[in-house]
C-alpha cells in the first residue's frame, strides 16, 4: 500500500550494483497513491477511495486470528 517494500527492494538492488534507470517493478495490484511506482501491474486501485482488502494466497496460510491481528496493525487498510 505505502510503497515501502518497493523502495526497500530498489535500495537493496542498487546497493548490489543494479542500475536504477534499468530497473523495472511488476506488482499484482498497484496503489496509485503509493509513493513508490511500479512499471507493470495487473490491476490499479486508489486506496484513498477503494478500501477493498486483498488477501493473497501466500498470506492466507496463517490462522484467521493472526490475519485479523495483522490487518489491525495498519488500520488505514481496513474499509
Amino acid at each position: 500500500d505505502s510503497g515501502t517494500t518497493i523502495a526497500s527492494l530498489r535500495g537493496a538492488l542498487e546497493a548490489q550494483g543494479a542500475d536504477d534507470a534499468r530497473l523495472r517493478v511488476a506488482v499484482l495490484i498497484d496503489n496509485v497513491s503509493s509513493r513508490a511506482k511500479a512499471e507493470y501491474w495487473s490491476r490499479r486501485i486508489d486506496r484513498r477511495k477503494d478500501k477493498s482488502w486483498f488477501v493473497f494466497p501466500w498470506e492466507a496460510v496463517a490462522p484467521r486470528a493472526t490475519l485479523i491481528e495483522d490487518s489491525q496493525q495498519v488500520p488505514e487498510r481496513l474499509g
